[in-house]
């Protein structure tokens, strides 16, 4: 199994990455980080790692940004699965395990992707949702409607997949439309391979106000770049789908305005999510969602710190018995 990590100006969260990595219960594996031309104390980092761990390869390439930055471990890759991890996130150490595990179930399936949980810069929980994706099999309409994976930190892929869809698409960062390089790659994986799901909360994904997803106006125009590439013949069946899609992403950068502290373009954005889509997102619970992210910046703001209280190290990744219940009365 090949990890594939891209590092940019890492230095102060890629110790802690790696050592997740190294921690797995999985042993096997190898573990390709890219510096994609960090001016920072990345290599040094990375090379002193090494130095006690065979299995860490690094490659240098001048800054090409973090789709080429994959692609380009993606070439070098010697494993039969490959495992993306940004280099400020955190893994559970039975993640691959787990997700292996979990493929022996459904052979055919060559992407098996978890839960995450959103951490602080002291990886710290901020927030579980509860409301978890069930999604498994072929999944493309239901991931056309929101990237239900949520970052590039938690699917287990299998390389021939990967390599024959064409890994990661550099096109969005030329049209300076960084941003759903993720999702774009997921669709064109779910239009050859099924899915599956490993139910855990496997993944910390760290949220920071320097984020690539802090960008609005970026996230929005690559959002639109990559709808806008997707097949007549996989969007004339349900014709309200793009649609929805643009209201479901408006809502999740309206969130994350919100969480970052303006107010006014979350407005903004909610509106627009409504006025796309106004029966899907106000049977939503939006409100509810609103009130919890008030009430946490408010927190955060008086206490000058984040609201969580648990370390991802000491998180139980099963799901709750709360949320198990919610399941299955969904189910019924």
């Amino acid at each position: 199994m090949s990890v594939i990590l891209p590092a940019y100006n890492a230095q102060t969260t890629l110790g802690a990455t790696l050592a997740s990595v190294q921690a797995q219960t999985h042993e096997n594996l190898e573990i390709i980080v890219v510096d994609d031309g960090s001016t920072d104390t990345t290599h040094d980092l990375v090379v002193a790692v090494q130095a006690s761990d065979s299995r860490v390869r690094l490659i240098r390439q001048a800054n090409a940004g973090v789709a080429a930055a994959r692609n380009r471990a993606l070439l070098e890759a010697r494993g039969d699965w490959i495992a993306p991890l940004d280099a400020d996130d955190l893994w559970h150490p039975q993640k691959l395990a787990r997700q292996l595990s979990r493929l022996t179930l459904n052979p055919s399936a060559g992407v098996c992707y978890c839960w995450s949980v959103d951490i602080d810069m002291a990886s710290r929980v901020t927030e579980r949702r509860l409301l978890v994706p069930l999604f498994e099999g072929w999944v493309y309409d239901e991931l056309l409607l929101d990237n239900f994976l949520s970052n590039s930190s938690s699917p287990l892929i299998r390389v021939e997949d990967a390599r024959s869809v064409g890994g990661w698409d550099t096109a969005l960062r030329d049209a300076n439309a960084q941003g759903c390089e993720d999702w774009d790659f997921y669709l064109r994986l779910a239009r050859v391979t099924p899915f599956q799901l490993e139910p855990g909360f496997l993944v910390g994904y760290r949220q920071s106000d320097t984020a690539m997803s802090r960008d609005i106006r970026r996230m929005r125009r690559s959002h639109a770049l990559v709808m806008a590439r997707q097949p007549a013949s996989c969007t004339e069946s349900c014709p309200h789908a793009l649609r929805r899609s643009v209201a479901l992403n408006s809502l999740y950068l309206g969130k994350l305005a919100l969480a970052s502290g303006r107010p006014f373009a979350a407005i903004a954005l909610f509106l627009e999510a409504v006025a796309h889509a106004p029966r899907l997102i106000l049977t939503r619970p939006v409100l509810r969602d609103l009130k919890t992210l008030v009430l946490s910046r408010a927190r955060c703001s008086s206490a000058g710190q984040s609201r969580g209280d648990i370390m991802f190290a000491d998180l139980d990744p099963n799901l709750p018995a709360m949320a198990r219940n919610i399941i299955a009365l969904r189910g019924a």
